[in-house]
């Protein structure tokens, strides 16, 4: 009738986890590029500008590497997705006592850099100068580094690796409103029955909430039956081999983006743009151990003696 529990895990995973980090983060770059000889040099260099600048400060790179490295420990596997993405952002700024011809060269500048949408607000004081709120949108592009949960990930059995696998796919749950905004077609958003998953949400549910048992007490239902664009379904981005959509025989990759039942866009693409973190890899698959697995029984068997 003991609630002891050994803490052979958690002390296994957290001490092996602060290890890992301090790898990548206890410096000021994550990684750094080598040259093979001088001619490379400064190509080394600049890759390695461009992939800190791009993992530690454009994205969060602490928060991934910490969250896939603890799954991966935990649960034999995590996955790190990485993209490009382009976003907007409105912005609004003020200033204060310039003359005309200065908010013109601001203004001018903005749209030299290629910034859309500028709108000026402002009024004249006494002495002539301007005060003037300057809204405008702002571009975003760069290259996006996610932590991708696992119960999010679905997998070839057969796989050796994630650029081998026959198929992959990440499933998130979106509302009719966000599949809008990532731009697919509406008409067919607008046909896309079994927007009420139960089933299948529960099953996701039943492996996010094993993280933290609390879980179930904080659950709320968000009522979002009346609201139509709040709905939520199911959005699949596919990753399948196949030579089916095309005539010579030729086995190529697609992207499919699917939700409930339509085919909302199919590419070709080149490679899989996620990877994957093991920490005792097993041969011949893309699964292996993780430290839970060769200190749980250990765990257990101090449990029982306590």
């Amino acid at each position: 009738g003991s609630s002891y529990v050994d803490r052979t895990v958690w002390e296994a995973v957290n001490g092996t986890l602060q290890d890992l980090l301090n790898v990548f983060t206890a410096g000021e770059d994550a990684v750094s590029f080598a040259s093979v000889d001088e001619r490379d040099a400064d190509a080394a260099k600049l890759a390695t500008q461009v992939v800190n600048q791009i993992l530690l400060r454009d994205n969060q790179g602490y928060n991934v590497l910490a969250s896939a490295l603890k799954e991966c420990l935990v649960t034999r596997n995590s996955f790190v997705k990485r993209y490009w993405s382009e976003d907007e952002k409105a912005m609004t700024e003020k200033v204060e006592g310039v003359n005309p011809d200065e908010l013109q060269a601001y203004i001018q500048g903005l749209e030299d850099a290629g910034v859309e949408k500028i709108e000026v607000v402002g009024t004249e004081r006494d002495d002539g100068l301007i005060d003037a709120d300057v809204s405008y949108v702002l571009k975003i592009k760069r290259v996006k580094v996610d932590y991708v949960p696992l119960e999010e990930v679905l997998v070839d059995q057969w796989a050796t690796s994630i650029q081998t696998a026959t198929y992959f796919a990440h499933r998130t749950r979106k509302t009719k409103q966000e599949l809008l905004e990532l731009g697919f077609p509406e008409d067919e958003i607008n046909n896309v029955t079994e927007w009420n998953t139960t089933e299948e949400i529960s099953q996701q549910q039943i492996v996010a909430w094993a993280r933290t048992d609390w879980r179930n007490d904080w659950h709320q239902d968000i009522g979002t039956d009346s609201d139509d664009h709040a709905q939520q379904v199911w959005l699949y981005e596919q990753y399948v081999r196949t030579s089916d959509l095309n005539d010579d025989g030729i086995i190529r990759l697609y992207q499919v983006f699917d939700a409930g039942d339509r085919i909302l866009e199919i590419n070709e693409v080149d490679d899989i743009p996620f990877e994957t973190f093991c920490p005792y890899p097993i041969p011949g698959t893309i699964f292996g151990e993780s430290v839970y697995d060769i200190t749980k029984d250990i765990q257990d068997l101090r449990t029982a003696l306590i």
